[in-house]
């Protein structure tokens, strides 16, 4: 019987990984080509800077800031960063797992184990979008809670993201060390 690790080969992850970039690009132009228009007028405020509002009266704030044709775009966006989600924790968990084979050992099972960390920000990210659509929808009267939970969702995603990349760091310089270890 095969094991994950036997049906998780570096050739499938590098499958998987181009699958992750090919399915990501729609909907990361997209939501760019929409960002830049949120952000063209004063206070120049992009759906980062709304993921990361944390409370109701800037929220409105920001909403208002729009107007009602770049918060419709804005729910486009965010709409459209469902499709985005699957294709980044993708994205990362293959890269994470190719970068793992780099390192040995412990290193190895700790970067795999990190592997895992994007799902958790590509569910925390789904309850993000969900409460900032809220927002949107009752932009005149958002409940304090709402972007609260949309702020600290966003939040734990980008930290989890980051840790992510941090452990890609440490697989490459573990890789390097491999290398001219081998190489004396």
């Amino acid at each position: 019987m095969q094991t994950k690790r036997d049906l998780l080969t570096a050739k499938v992850l590098w499958v998987l990984l181009i699958i992750s970039i090919l399915a990501a690009l729609w909907p990361w132009l997209s939501m760019r080509k929409i960002d830049a228009q949120l952000m063209e007028n004063p206070p120049h405020n992009g759906i980062v800077a709304f993921e990361l509002v944390w409370n109701a009266p800037d929220a409105m704030k920001m909403i208002d800031a729009w107007g009602p044709e770049l918060s419709i775009l804005a729910g486009k966006s965010i709409k459209i960063d469902f499709f985005f989600i699957p294709a980044y924790v993708l994205l990362f968990f293959s890269a994470t797992m190719l970068l793992s084979l780099l390192a040995s050992g412990s290193l190895r099972k700790v970067i795999r184990a990190v592997a895992f960390l994007p799902i958790v920000s590509g569910v925390a990210d789904v309850i993000e979008n969900t409460f900032l659509l809220l927002v949107l929808r009752l932009s005149r009267n958002i409940p304090d809670q709402y972007p609260l939970i949309a702020g600290v969702c966003a939040s734990v995603k980008f930290a989890l993201l980051a840790v992510v990349v941090v452990f890609w760091l440490v697989a490459i310089v573990a890789g390097i060390v491999r290398k001219i270890r081998k190489s004396r």
